[in-house]
């Protein structure tokens, strides 16, 4: 059943690859992340830093395209923030399949998370539940939209489950082992670091030998040791370029008070306002407690279960229907992409993990899943404590869930499975209800990502149509989101209209007889340049999303009054 599920997975994430465009990605991020699978393939694995051609005899040094904190400098080279390891992963998909490989390690990452899901929650609740768990996990969760994007959180989801599967017998070499598989996930996200000190609480609590929590932090040590010598060697910082940049980030307006936001943008969403993101951060806590510390009597009945599921069906069918109706749909994506809003299943998670710290014959899971829900609660004080609190305080980051999160769902979706499990029929109809849920929202997910892949494959054949190499912008999300374009366009990036006159002047001086310059949808043409004429090349407008509502404009070098005086007398 292991495998069986794995691979079913693993095949409708491969449809989900395989039918939308390969080199249109969903954000930036992804695009990054592209780029520097390309450079290490082009490389033979020597090189990940970003490479572009001039745009003729003009250094685009001054101009480069990917900035703080998305990209650091090393040396005369930019190299890319985001830790290499997932796109190292990907340019071996990228040799094999293309374009469409770079998403092969996380289809395969969500298809581990299946397979090893029914090993670990198999021997507590049976194959039969653990099967259904694992076809939840991976397919009505968000975790099967991070296994058809370029993004390693499925791959890190893995690696959680492994150490679950490991936790799951008290001996010495397998949590040794799963230490060490901890430790190795760091390499792909600094998160999981959280996810080890959450393994060593969960065995604090739950007393486990001393012996076996030692084994534990020794197996961890050796890849973070590992780790922070190549983030000296590679970033000259031990903490490495992601976190170096996060930390170094400005705390968004507002102070310290807003830091706290980041509970509510992770647990629920952000809402319409203040009281709406309370009001679904309160739900995200109370309705999971709610089922926790209700009577044994209320419990084995069906009303408390449906009752929980119509209020978690309710908040979901709300930013369900946000998304669909709103005129800008990822706006609303941003302002509803919390745990409770994207994966209603929440609300059963107190109501089984009452259960499986009770039954005696629940115990082999329980140190991976306290691990998992101790994770939760480290990442909502992380996120207040770091100045970019991941985004989300201020609304940043368009992304399905919370995806910080992610390692802690093996957890969650085991709680929601035991919470129904021999339970009455209401219980198991409300389980079944949510799970719907959150099959439709993957379907919303994906549908988004393709509407996405496929605006961007459109803007990008339309670029390539027009003849001038250099292509200049403002927006410093564009050069990485339509990575696509790099090997047939030089981007500069000019965010103020000083930088966008030095750099015309130098494309100028270099030889250069035009330029594109991608705006936003409507802004004026940019003639008031001095010497530049420029015209609408062509409007490009998002079928649905309109994320790349974008203008691209064709501007020639004008010749000045005394060349052309020149030009006659010579004539």
């Amino acid at each position: 059943m292991a495998v069986a599920s794995g691979l079913a997975v693993f095949a409708l994430c491969m449809a989900v690859v395989v039918a939308t465009p390969g080199d249109a990605y969903w954000i930036n991020d992804c695009g990054n992340k592209a780029l520097v699978a390309q450079r290490l393939l082009e490389t033979r694995f020597a090189d990940a830093s970003f490479e572009q051609a001039a745009a003729g005899s003009v250094s685009i040094e001054r101009w480069f395209p990917i900035t703080h904190p998305f990209a650091l400098r090393r040396g005369e080279a930019f190299i890319s923030a985001y830790p290499p390891a997932y796109s190292a992963l990907a340019a071996t998909g990228l040799a094999a399949l293309g374009a469409h490989g770079l998403r092969l390690p996380a289809a395969l990452g969500v298809a581990a998370c299946a397979a090893l899901f029914v090993i670990w929650a198999g021997p507590a609740l049976g194959r039969a539940a653990a099967l259904a768990g694992a076809l939840v996990l991976g397919l009505a969760t968000p975790l099967f939209f991070y296994g058809v994007t370029v993004w390693e959180h499925s791959l890190t989801v893995a690696a959680a489950l492994v150490v679950c599967v490991l936790l799951s017998q008290e001996r010495v070499g397998r949590w040794a082992a799963a230490g060490a598989m901890v430790g190795a996930a760091c390499w792909l996200r600094e998160e999981l670091g959280l996810f080890a000190l959450a393994v060593a609480a969960a065995a604090l609590l739950r007393r486990q030998s001393p012996t076996l929590v030692g084994a534990f932090a020794a197996g961890v040590g050796v890849p973070v040791a590992a780790l922070i010598v190549f983030n000296v060697a590679y970033y000259d910082n031990p903490l490495g370029g992601h976190l170096l940049a996060n930390l170094g980030s400005d705390a968004p307006a507002g102070g310290q008070l807003s830091r706290f936001t980041a509970v509510p943008g992770l647990l629920g969403g952000l809402g319409h306002g203040p009281g709406e993101r309370w009001a679904f951060a309160l739900l995200g806590v109370v309705l999971p407690l709610a089922g926790a510390i209700a009577p044994s009597r209320l419990r084995n009945s069906s009303v408390l279960a449906l009752g929980l599921a119509l209020a978690g069906l309710v908040v979901w069918g709300l930013a369900g229907s946000r998304m669909l109706t709103a005129a800008r749909p990822l706006s609303q994506l941003v302002a509803h992409n919390g745990l409770l809003l994207q994966w209603p299943m929440l609300v059963l998670a107190g109501l089984g993990a009452r259960r499986l710290f009770e039954d005696p014959a629940c115990r082999a899971p329980r140190t991976g899943a306290l691990a998992g829900a101790l994770f939760v609660v480290l990442v909502l004080a992380w996120g207040i404590a770091l100045p970019s609190g991941f985004g989300v305080q201020v609304g940043a980051g368009v992304h399905w869930g919370p995806r910080v999160l992610l390692p802690a769902f093996p957890a969650l979706v085991l709680f929601a499975l035991a919470a129904a499990h021999g339970r009455a029929p209401g219980a198991r109809v409300a389980w079944g209800a949510l799970a719907l849920a959150g099959v439709l929202s993957t379907a919303h997910a994906t549908a988004f990502l393709v509407h996405q892949k496929l605006d961007g494959a459109r803007f990008i054949e339309r670029v390539l149509e027009l003849e001038p190499r250099a292509l200049v912008t403002s927006d410093p999300f564009l050069p990485q989101h339509l990575a696509a374009l790099w090997d047939d366009k030089t981007w500069l990036l000019a965010p103020g209209a000083k930088s966008m006159q030095a750099a015309t002047l130098a494309l100028r001086s270099g030889g250069e007889r035009e330029f594109l310059y991608v705006v936003p949808a409507g802004k004026p043409l940019a003639s008031w340049l001095p010497g530049v004429q420029c015209a609408l090349a062509f409007e490009h407008r998002g079928r649905h999303l309109h994320y790349l509502d974008l203008d691209v404009q064709q501007c020639r070098f004008e010749t000045t009054l005394r060349q052309r005086r020149g030009t006659r007398r010579r004539g």
